[in-house]
């Protein structure tokens, strides 16, 4: 319990209403709603807050090739998951369906970055190490390039409202 408390304190104070306006983003996406076009042109610009923690880890050479696999995994799967989300179109908005993913993909961007962080200041050498880049590098990556896959769908959705 104390190591918990530990790394809880020791997170910079910012870290916790990022985590609640996350949380509340993640939210608003399980509920059916009418949302403007704009926004899937701004959603892959959040998928761009992993591009820092990827591009902060060591051994860039093993790193980016496995963003840029999980990357393109992530828009390809999140491109075909947007289509069950989408209800109709008229002029520029679009109805959506509530999910669960996109609160899903948005705590496993979190709380990735945070065990990479925790472990970085607690276990250097294993944040350095092979075993922890690559899963983490395709993880985040993956969630990140769901974001770009999911607003192009939507972008060239063609559906109407009935």
């Amino acid at each position: 319990m104390d190591l918990l408390q530990g790394i809880a304190s020791g997170a910079p104070l910012w870290v916790w209403p990022l985590f609640i306006g996350l949380v509340l983003l993640g939210l608003q996406s399980t509920r059916t709603r009418n949302v403007s076009r704009a926004m899937f042109y701004g959603l892959p610009f959040l998928g761009l807050i992993t591009l820092n923690s990827a591009a902060r880890l060591p051994n860039p050479g093993f790193v980016w090739p496995c963003f840029m696999f999980g990357f393109l995994s992530g828009a390809y799967i999140a491109h075909g998951l947007q289509s069950r989300w989408l209800l109709g179109r008229d002029g520029t908005r679009l109805r959506v369906s509530g999910e669960w993913f996109t609160f899903a993909v948005l705590m496993v961007m979190f709380w990735a970055n945070f065990a990479a962080g925790t472990l970085r200041a607690v276990a250097p050498a294993a944040y350095d190490s092979p075993e922890f880049l690559a899963p983490f590098t395709l993880v985040i990556a993956f969630a990140s390039g769901s974001f770009l896959g999911r607003s192009i769908r939507a972008l060239r959705f063609k559906g109407s409202l009935q």
